[in-house]
């Protein structure tokens, strides 16, 4: 039997495994994360590291983990590293302090790049291998929101738990096709907004950007709600420095002044609704209907495929169903991730904001469906 000759012999696929966790504020990590993100087939905003950095609060840290099999294949995954403060007990459990994680704002979880043949393998491992890392890190669990499309949640080891309804508006059809597509309601209220003389405006340099904030704070304000929403202006500028080629604004402007506007983040084939409001004396102008047609049909003339709109406060809510109005056919399931990596730290932690809630005379019980349990409200 001849024996094979060493320039002959198959090679091996790769070198072997290796999970590395990159920091974004350290230039050399930074770019490694780059370099994974510029992988994705469609690049999405929300796995890029200057995103990550923007939603990262003085306790918190931008990390994310970059995996590569044996195969090839790759894993990314952003999170932000909590910090688990004002829990000076934790010293008794004998870890030093302690850390949870949590997607940034959006869509996100483990993205998987390589050939289907490899996935489960490569998915199956990189679980393995994220789980001891997390343990050696003292972080206690993990809340993923899942990427609404791509997400890599087949393997995933934790509990996958369905949180709400989102809409995907298709902008493969035609223009012609698209309108009738809309509900009737919709094409209504388009024509009535273009018929009161509203116009919309498509600003790619942030030009408006100013009266994009007053209108979003008033929106707020009117909703109530978390002052969490609140950016200042540089979060915005920041934004724009973080992502220059893929983000727009669209405004709807009466008489020269703007009264429904909103910020469009996109990938390299799909937009994603973001952040936007409208005055509520133009309501019955219908300024919205018109700002989402506009945008539909302006970014399916540049190739997209499609519209990310998300869900409502509720699933099925009055929202969402104004949302599912632009395509009746694009209900999609978005989910969550909850994974717990020392389970003994995390039933320790909710006994003590247990208790830390009775010494102050309230009785406290986690809401249902609120991950982790410890920080709920």
């Amino acid at each position: 039997m001849e024996s094979e000759d060493e320039s002959t012999a198959m090679p091996k696929l790769h070198m072997d495994s290796c999970l590395r966790i990159l920091h974004a504020k350290v230039p050399a990590e930074r770019d490694a994360w780059l370099a994974a993100w510029d992988k994705m087939s469609d690049r999405k905003p929300h796995y890029h590291p200057d995103y990550a950095e923007l939603f990262a609060s003085d306790s918190e840290k931008a990390q994310a983990a970059v995996y590569t099999h044996a195969s090839g294949a790759q894993v990314l995954y952003p999170f932000l590293l909590r910090q688990i403060a004002g829990l000076s007990e934790s010293q008794q459990l004998g870890l030093g302090e302690l850390y949870d994680i949590v997607s940034p704002y959006g869509y996100g979880g483990p993205y998987y790049m390589g050939l289907a043949e490899h996935r489960e393998v490569a998915e199956r491992s990189f679980w393995t291998e994220f789980q001891a890392a997390a343990c050696a890190r003292n972080i206690v669990c993990e809340f993923i929101r899942f990427d609404l499309l791509d997400s890599s949640t087949s393997w995933y080891p934790g509990d996958r738990l369905f949180n709400q309804r989102n809409v995907v508006v298709d902008l493969t059809k035609d223009e012609a096709d698209q309108w009738m597509h809309y509900r009737h309601k919709v094409r209504k209220n388009v024509q009535r907004a273009q018929r009161r003389g509203v116009q919309v405006v498509v600003d790619t340099k942030a030009t408006f950007l100013d009266d994009f904030i007053q209108v979003y704070y008033a929106t707020l304000e009117r909703r109530h709600a978390s002052c969490w929403y609140f950016f200042d202006r540089r979060f915005f500028t920041q934004l724009q420095a973080a992502l220059p080629a893929r983000f727009l604004y669209l405004h709807a402007v009466y008489q020269g002044e703007i009264i429904s506007t909103e910020l469009v983040l996109f990938s390299d084939a799909t937009m994603y609704s973001f952040l936007g409001g409208s005055l509520w004396e133009h309501r019955d102008m219908r300024p919205n209907d018109l700002l989402k047609h506009v945008a539909i049909n302006y970014r399916r003339a540049k190739g997209f495929k499609r519209y990310i709109l998300g869900g409502g406060n509720h699933d099925g809510d009055g929202i969402y169903r104004y949302k599912l109005s632009f395509d009746p056919d694009g209900s999609v399931p978005f989910c969550v991730g909850h994974q717990i990596f020392l389970p003994g730290a995390y039933e320790r932690l909710v006994q003590l904001r247990t208790k830390s809630e009775a010494d102050r005379g309230q009785e406290w019980k986690p809401h249902p469906g609120f991950c982790p349990d410890y920080r709920s409200p």
